[in-house]
């Protein structure tokens, strides 16, 4: 019952009862559901008020580890320099599940200043933090955090390359699609195939120039990609492949 009242406040965004839910979040010996859902009524009913004791309980490392986490989904309803300093901060903690619910919410955040952090998440030693923190830079309305995500792709080892390009193809920003075509003449054929593929998903009339001698590459599947690419940015014309 006590569960299906605080959802119930949730929905309702009703504050009156307020402090008597920080009560419960700050008694350990509650349910965890109980807990959970006191974070979440206090971090969207008022988390102007709420929001340092919502920060501390994502920083303790002695608390439940999914409350932590349910901490830090709270956070997302603030962008003031406190709660981004405590998140990104929050990217150094020794658990990956926390350093991924922080690159998560970084990204929902989508704040410009937020990318010096999601920049180092990308050197994190967990997939799944790296591929937040790309998802972050792709979505935000920002030039700098697709150039920095762009000189990145460019940077990156051949392995991390054909994962960013997958998660980045269908951003057709200028900038990332300038960086796809420096991909073209990689070395690596896992990347000249990706970014070939990439470059038919994403058509880059720019990208004719390069894609043509990938016709002739040692790889099939590049060149297949190749002409595919070519015939959608008007590079080829299908009729003089004699099919």
């Amino acid at each position: 019952m006590r569960i299906r009242g605080l959802q119930a406040a949730y929905r309702s965004r009703v504050d009156s009862m307020n402090p008597i839910i920080e009560q419960m979040l700050r008694d350990e010996e509650q349910d965890f559901e109980v807990r959970k859902w006191s974070v979440h009524i206090l971090g969207t009913t008022d988390p102007r008020k709420y929001k340092r004791t919502i920060r501390r309980k994502a920083r303790d490392a002695s608390e439940d580890l999914n409350l932590r986490k349910e901490a830090i989904f709270a956070l997302t309803e603030s962008d003031d320099d406190r709660t981004l300093g405590a998140l990104c901060a929050l990217l150094g903690d020794t658990n990956p599940e926390i350093r991924k619910s922080v690159a998560w919410a970084l990204s929902k955040i989508s704040s410009p200043d937020t990318i010096n952090c999601l920049l180092a998440a990308l050197e994190d030693d967990e997939e799944s933090v790296r591929d937040w923190a790309i998802r972050g830079l792709r979505d935000m309305d920002d030039s700098r955090a697709l150039e920095k995500l762009a000189e990145a792709l460019v940077n990156s080892p051949p392995e991390e390359q054909v994962r960013m390009v997958r998660l980045v193809v269908e951003k057709r920003s200028e900038v990332i699609l300038r960086a796809l075509v420096v991909l073209l003449d990689s070395r690596s054929v896992e990347v000249r195939r990706v970014a070939a593929w990439a470059m038919g998903v994403s058509p880059y009339p720019p990208a004719v120039p390069s894609l043509k001698p990938l016709l002739e590459d040692s790889d099939g599947e590049v060149r297949d990609y190749a002409r595919i690419a070519l015939i959608r940015s008007g590079g080829l014309d299908p009729a003089d492949l004699h099919l």
